[in-house]
């Protein structure tokens, strides 16, 4: 069965794509991307998707041309799943800028590609989890978005390859709880929802920000991000990540093993 992907707003077999040596996503990141879900023909949040991808391109002088608008996109997004047979579809939207120039480049415009695969879950449970110690966040003006350099991500998950691990907690330069390889990062403790601050570097998740909004609004407790060292991971009632999968508690944290892996029922939908 062939794989279709949406090429600059065209469908074409995944066999058929060409990119050109003079692409800047390849030659310098020049660019970003987002992972997103398609169940049952919807993109889920897909507003709080572009929002985010625009809000990083506009900051990085990169813009769509005029015939591709949120709602255009939304639909290639959906109709890519659609094309591909995949009723509850994981989307990736990659977008990088038109070639031309070296670091000053000669364009704003973008040219984007998006693909569609099987969507998995996340495990409900991780029962080994490590921390970082090859790489560390900085914050910076690109660090809450999704962008097309993740060399970090990468030596992190060799890390946790090599560890054997279920999952890694990355900290920022100071020591920081920052997020996780591919999730942000949540504790409750004394029924308030904690995560740590932007200023970590970490990304601005959608699910963290739903989650936050949920908790917050929607049950009436209190949410707090901030700077947080490791130590209060271990003195949580429960630890767990979340992303567009789901979300998964933690166990254990570096051979510690944690006093409670329950999840409030009221979280356990999202």
């Amino acid at each position: 069965m062939k794989n279709y992907l949406n090429f600059n707003g065209k469908l074409i077999p995944e066999t058929a794509i060409k990119l050109e040596s003079t692409n800047r996503g390849f030659l310098f990141g020049d660019g970003f991307f987002e992972t997103l879900r398609v169940k049952r023909g919807k993109a889920l949040y897909f507003k709080d998707h572009f929002q985010r991808l625009t809000a990083g391109m506009a900051l990085a002088k990169l813009k769509f041309t005029e015939e591709f608008t949120e709602s255009s996109l939304q639909n290639a997004v959906q109709e890519i799943a659609t094309a591909n047979n995949l009723e509850d579809a994981r989307i990736k939207l990659l977008v990088w800028r038109k070639p031309g120039g070296l670091f000053i480049p000669e364009k704003q415009e973008a040219e984007f590609l998006i693909s569609a695969t099987g969507f998995k879950k996340a495990i409900p449970f991780k029962n080994t989890v490590v921390f970082a110690k090859s790489v560390f966040n900085t914050a910076s003006v690109f660090s809450r978005f999704k962008t097309l350099s993740t060399l970090k991500y990468i030596a992190a998950a060799i890390e946790l390859q090599e560890l054997e691990a279920d999952e890694i907690i990355i900290t920022d330069t100071k020591g920081n709880i920052s997020e996780c390889l591919s999730s942000n990062i949540f504790w409750i403790r004394a029924d308030v929802l904690y995560t740590p601050s932007l200023e970590t570097g970490c990304i601005e998740g959608i699910m963290r920000k739903k989650l936050l909004s949920f908790y917050e609004k929607k049950r009436n407790k209190e949410v707090k991000e901030g700077l947080f060292g490791k130590d209060v991971l271990l003195s949580a009632d429960t630890v767990f990540s979340s992303n567009i999968t789901g979300i998964s508690i933690f166990k254990s944290i570096e051979n510690t093993v944690l006093p409670k892996a329950i999840l409030p029922e009221e979280l356990r939908t999202l």
